[in-house]
């Protein structure tokens, strides 16, 4: 039985609707005087055989591991992994209410809110080694008949986009190499303004 990612990232969609009432950023609001301008922050050297993947749209760039497929959908980023039981989704949010929002309140509330879900239980914030500001939060739902697995991750560029990111994998089969693997990718994402080249 496979996870089901596209109902629990799904959650990406909606995120910024149910946290502190904002709503995702495509990056067209202005960018005020108070606040820091948007830059390309240099891709870190990838593990052998990954490959980049540049979201030009969206604003952000990620380690793709082998065998990892990625497309947009929406205005998030889904990379699933090989066996399809593990699916990573990243999302980029720069209203001001996603910047100022605390980050570990940020996290809980997402998973607290993550729809279609029964017996959901979420756990407490705590840090997650990134290059940015970042906070993680451990969930475990049952969407139709599926125990799921879910880590829910902010990661924050201070002023300017947070980085709203789901891995759910299946909580009946192990699939613990691409969940490392998954973590891993996220630790490579790197914030870009959107649209912009290179």
């Amino acid at each position: 039985m496979r996870s089901r990612p596209a109902r629990a990232l799904a959650w990406l969609a909606s995120l910024c609707v149910g946290v502190a009432g904002a709503s995702c950023g495509s990056g067209d609001e202005p960018v005020s005087p108070e606040r820091p301008r948007e830059s390309i922050d240099r891709r870190p050297k990838l593990p052998r055989g990954w490959k980049p993947y540049v979201d030009r749209r969206i604003g952000l760039a990620i380690g793709r591991a082998p065998g990892w497929r990625a497309r947009r959908r929406g205005r998030s980023v889904l990379l699933r992994s090989p066996d399809h039981l593990v699916a990573v989704s990243v999302s980029a949010d720069r209203s001001l209410e996603a910047v100022e929002f605390p980050l570990d309140d940020f996290v809980v509330q997402a998973a607290e809110g993550l729809p279609g879900y029964r017996r959901l239980d979420v756990g407490r914030a705590r840090p997650f080694e990134a290059k940015y500001q970042a906070r993680a939060v451990g969930s475990r739902g049952t969407e139709g008949g599926v125990r799921q697995r879910m880590l829910f991750i902010a990661l924050r560029r201070p002023g300017i986009v947070t980085y709203p990111v789901l891995i759910a994998s299946n909580a009946r089969r192990d699939s613990a190499y691409y969940k490392a693997e998954a973590l891993r990718m996220v630790r490579t994402l790197r914030g870009r303004p959107p649209g912009a080249g290179g």
